[in-house]
This record gives structure tokens, sequence and C-alpha cells, in this order.
């Protein structure tokens, strides 16, 4: 049973240009003090006031974004490798003003982009700008398997207990070293 916003018609072309096939999607936000921390706990997080929106977009295998605001870098494709939940990363720069985490895994190799220039907001995100941030990556949906048994125990504690990012705080942090 996939998640609502993973859903779609992946084969056919019912709307005539191509949208049906892709699915809604979900952008979380970092600057650039965050961007790196975030790729390697690889944990997205957001206000405490946003943690029922963030429930009702994302589940297991969700499709996500992470888009640094101050530098309009898009960077992708991750799927939800958690649900929603308060401080999975306790000591994380972010996690005081920023306790609704989600613990992502990416789907493929990192792609990077820059978002045109505009309103780029967090949160849930339509098929249409599903495909357009797609594009911006490079990256076509049928490139990507977007099923949720792909995360499913993906992590487990030993998984990132040891993570740098979990025990370091300062310096040139690298995600597992």
């Amino acid at each position: 049973n996939m998640p609502a916003n993973v859903q779609g018609n992946r084969s056919g072309d019912v709307d005539g240009n191509g949208i049906s096939k892709y699915p809604s999607s979900f952008v979380f936000v970092c600057n650039n003090r965050t961007e790196d921390e975030c790729i390697g706990l690889r944990v997205f997080a957001n206000t405490k006031n946003s943690l029922d929106l963030t429930k009702r977009h994302i589940s297991l295998g969700s499709l996500i974004f992470l888009v640094n605001f101050e530098s309009r870098k898009i960077q992708g494709v991750f799927q939800a490798a958690s649900v929603p939940q308060l401080r999975i990363v306790q000591n994380a720069s972010f996690t005081a003003r920023f306790p609704v985490q989600v613990r992502v895994h990416p789907v493929q190799p990192l792609k990077a982009g820059i978002l045109p220039p505009g309103p780029h907001r967090f949160g849930p995100s339509s098929p249409q700008r599903t495909k357009a941030y797609l594009d911006i990556l490079g990256i076509s949906i049928d490139e990507i398997d977007l099923s949720p048994k792909n995360v499913v125990g993906v992590y487990n504690k030993d998984s990132y207990g040891n993570n740098r990012w979990d025990n370091d705080r300062g310096g040139n942090r690298r995600y597992g070293s």
C-alpha cells in the first residue's frame, strides 16, 4: 500500500501532459549553515508548528527535496525513511529551533540544481512542481523507483549511532567519517 502522495499512474499519460505519472512531493528548506548537516545526518527538519502538516503529507517512501533558501540550490531525490517525529537527532545544531524531523534516504546519487528566482516554500508540492524540480535536477521520473520498500529498514540504531554528525558539531564534518 503506497502512501497517498506517492501513488500515481506511472505507466499512463491520462492527462495528456505526462503529469499523471508524477507524485506529489515535499520540500524541506535549509540555509548555508545547515545544508551540509542536513545532508550528512540524512535528517530534514522544520518548526514545531509544522508537525501536523508534515504528518499529513509525509509517510514512509514519500518523495522529498531539500532547498537551500539562501543559495536557491535544490537537492534530491530523497525518500522519507521515517515518519515525521520530534527530535530524531537530539544534538543536531538545528534541533532546538526545528524539532520536527524526518529521516531521509537518497533514491539515487544526489543531484543538485539552482532554482529560478521566485518564491520557493517549505511544504507539500503538487505533481506539476515535482516534475519541475526533477527537470531542474535532470532526472526522469522513470529513472527512480519510488516504492516505500526501498527505505524499510534502511535506518536502525547501529546505522547512524556512530555518525560524527551525532557527536561533533565543529569543523569540517562529513557523514559517517
